[in-house]
């Protein structure tokens, strides 16, 4: 009995002895394992992907630079290679000929309810401004322009080629002459407490009646 008990004995502490050196086998050396980064590991695993370079393949030379092969000489400058002149908009020549035939004329007054909020010395800006006939919204830059200094109301207005400020503006179509007490003197703002009024025409147009009917909000 005592035999037997000891063959068991040495039959496990042999079968301990093996399986320690198959683990063993089966994984690398702790030391290899410092600062092997991820390709090493995933090298020693079977079946472990191993991370791709994803410039891999790329020819870097110069493709990490956005403006590679590009003349940046003059870069800081946004406009740089445009022609710049093409846009400007011209003065037109004050000797130019002007049809006498073609204007828009007539007459500026105000509402009763109105009349009594314009006061002499007041500025009233002009626009004459090409519209879409149809729904009435105003297509550009105004085709001409003018000011009054209001002494009194009604007064007459008158405008032509004479009184556009582009050089090559067409004076003809359907129009809106837009009219506008400006309490600031300033005709490009627009601001709550100037009075406005607006008719429709087409040039060429004469006997029209022009009235500042309303507030701005």
């Amino acid at each position: 009995m005592m035999i037997r008990c000891l063959l068991v004995l040495v039959l496990c502490a042999s079968c301990g002895d093996d399986k320690s050196e198959d683990s063993a086998a089966a994984l690398p050396i702790a030391n290899s394992w410092n600062g092997a980064g991820p390709a090493a590991l995933g090298a020693s695993i079977p079946g472990r992907m191993v991370p791709s370079d994803p410039h891999a393949g790329l020819d870097l030379g110069g493709a990490g630079d956005p403006h590679a092969g590009l003349d940046m000489g003059g870069a800081s400058d946004p406009h740089a290679g445009l022609d710049m002149t093409a846009g400007e908009l011209m003065a037109p020549n004050p000797d130019r000929i002007v049809d006498p035939n073609i204007f828009v004329k007539g007459t500026l007054a105000s509402t009763t309810d109105i009349a009594s909020l314009i006061e002499v010395g007041d500025i009233v800006f002009l626009s004459v401004r090409p519209i879409n006939k149809a729904t009435g919204d105003i297509l550009g830059q105004p085709l001409a322009v003018e000011r009054i200094d209001v002494r009194t109301l009604p007064v007459d207005f008158y405008l032509s080629a004479a009184n556009s400020m582009v050089a090559g503006t067409e004076f003809a179509g359907d129009v809106e002459v837009y009219a506008r007490v400006d309490r600031d003197g300033e005709a490009s703002t627009v601001e709550a407490g100037d009075i406005e009024g607006r008719v429709r025409a087409s040039i060429p147009a004469e006997g029209l009646e022009l009235s500042l009917s309303s507030i701005v909000k």
